[in-house]
């Protein structure tokens, strides 16, 4: 029979403890049972849908961040501050060496951690 087992984190510092068992757990456990989901049905061929009743959201975290007009990183359009809201319509793709979301206006956004969260409702 076929299996796997996951690490879906290790509590080797205080970040990864929060992960796991602080107030951003809901988040974080949506996020790997998302993951889990969506490599079982590559795995089988099968095309993955997103949740009819979640949509994807992006925070800014820091004073200021810059949005992209595509998805290259020297394509700058404008730049927006903490506590900033954004509705994501394309998921997280790789665009040399990082990852970005498609926002609703059509421009881009970095989706790495350190400068944005991302949550679903």
């Amino acid at each position: 029979m076929t299996a796997v087992l996951t690490e879906n984190g290790f509590m080797t510092n205080d970040a990864y403890f929060q992960l796991i068992f602080g107030s951003k757990q809901e988040e974080y456990v949506y996020e790997i049972a998302r993951v889990h989901a969506k490599a079982i049905t590559r795995y089988f061929g099968i095309s993955y849908e997103e949740p009819v009743d979640s949509q994807k959201y992006v925070e800014v975290i820091v004073d200021s961040l810059w949005t992209y007009n595509s998805a290259n990183w020297d394509d700058h359009a404008v730049v927006v501050h903490k506590g900033e809201v954004f509705t994501v319509i394309k998921d997280k793709f790789y665009v040399d060496g990082g990852y970005m979301y498609q926002i609703k206006s059509g421009l881009y956004i970095t989706a790495n951690p350190n400068y944005v969260r991302a949550y679903t409702k």
